[in-house]
């Protein structure tokens, strides 16, 4: 089985090569990464947020306490419909007054009625997504689906969509995290989040973690482990480009290197990624340096591959010559006595190592020693 852990063994080339230079060449950060192989702060933070999402569904005690609206949440809501209501009547008794259905001002009353409705059909589909929305997030939370390479920002103010934050861990929403629940023009659903309100529409979508892509790198190194053959210069090119085409998605990109620690070991790119997140060009530098360390490890397990081959078949040629060996003299007979002796020294080359090879006078292998280890 492919030892994927050689991911490791390549970091260290990586990092031989100049991959912390390029960390400097990004910004001057690396001074407060410190330890490059800890968890880097994104995770840690969407890890808090995951565990205080999981805390407070697993104290809640019934689908009403999740799924019901606020107090405060149903009050805005009720004075938004009673304002659109009491606006849709004053043009509803305007337009009942004029006789000419052309005029301009029948047809402004018109559409004001119009956008009152439009704004309580707008209303009603929103609270059902926000409803939805709510579960998925828990949901996801829950499962652990959600990518821990999401800006952490994002998290920090879906939780407060969905009235999860708890910061004082007393199981309940804070009122002073809570985010004021309004209802804006046209019956979109806002959100008041540190003095900025933000619409329901316009919050941002989830970051997954990227499971098939991580699956597909892991299978394929395994593939080429079996193989036993070390890769060209055309394969590896071939992989790069197909890395390039996947991790052009920044969502993609932030899941390998943020979400596969135990699989991928890259922390200390995530690391040098947290500190230098506001450096200008340092997606593109983060992705090309991935992309190295992913070539770099399936060259290394390629290779592991072959010798794994190659120490396979010098075990089934030495068994054979044994084999052999024991046939000789059990032929020969107790009183040959110098079937063992050996007459002939040999230096074999196989599967990129050499052997100094012994034999006896019938061409059995006596003895086998590593001597050296070259590169084709």
């Amino acid at each position: 089985m492919a030892n994927n852990a050689l991911i490791q063994g390549a970091k260290k080339v990586a990092e031989s090569k100049g991959f912390l230079d390029v960390g400097e060449a990004v910004g001057k950060g690396l001074a407060a990464v410190g330890d490059m192989s800890a968890t880097p702060s994104t995770v840690k933070k969407n890890d808090d947020y995951q565990n205080t999402v999981n805390d407070y569904m697993s104290k809640m005690k019934t689908g009403m306490d999740f799924s019901s609206f606020s107090n405060s949440e149903t009050a805005a809501m009720r004075n938004f419909l009673m304002s659109e209501r009491a606006k849709y009547a004053e043009a509803a008794k305007k337009v009942a007054k004029l006789e000419d259905t052309t005029s301009p001002e029948y047809m402004e009353y018109v559409d004001v009625m119009n956008n009152v409705n439009n704004s309580f059909t707008n209303l009603a589909e929103q609270v059902k997504a926000y409803k939805k929305g709510k579960l998925d997030y828990a949901k996801d939370q829950i499962d652990n689906s959600l990518s821990k390479g999401m800006d952490p920002d994002q998290n920090r103010k879906a939780m407060l969509m969905y009235g999860f934050y708890d910061k004082n861990k007393d199981k309940k929403s804070d009122a002073n995290y809570d985010a004021p629940f309004q209802i804006l023009e046209g019956g979109n659903i806002g959100f008041n989040i540190d003095g900025q309100t933000i619409s329901f529409n316009d919050a941002p979508a989830p970051v997954y973690k990227d499971y098939d892509l991580a699956n597909t790198i892991l299978k394929n190194n395994e593939a080429v482990y079996k193989s036993g053959t070390k890769l060209t210069k055309t394969d590896a090119d071939m992989y790069r480009m197909q890395l390039e085409q996947a991790l052009q998605n920044p969502n993609s990109l932030k899941s390998i290197v943020y979400d596969f620690e135990k699989e991928l070991n890259l922390n200390d790119i995530g690391n040098i990624w947290d500190a230098n997140k506001d450096k200008e060009g340092v997606v593109d530098q983060v992705r090309s340096q991935v992309i190295d360390r992913l070539v770099n490890a399936r060259n290394h397990v390629a290779q592991q591959g072959e010798s794994e081959k190659a120490r396979i078949a010098a075990a089934k040629a030495a068994s054979k010559q044994n084999n052999r060996r024991g046939s000789s003299r059990s032929s020969s007979g107790s009183g040959s006595g110098d079937s063992s002796v050996v007459v002939r020294k040999s230096v074999i080359n196989s599967g990129g190592k050499s052997y100094e090879v012994s034999f006896d006078k019938s061409g059995a292998v006596v003895d086998r020693k590593e001597i050296a280890t070259f590169k084709k």
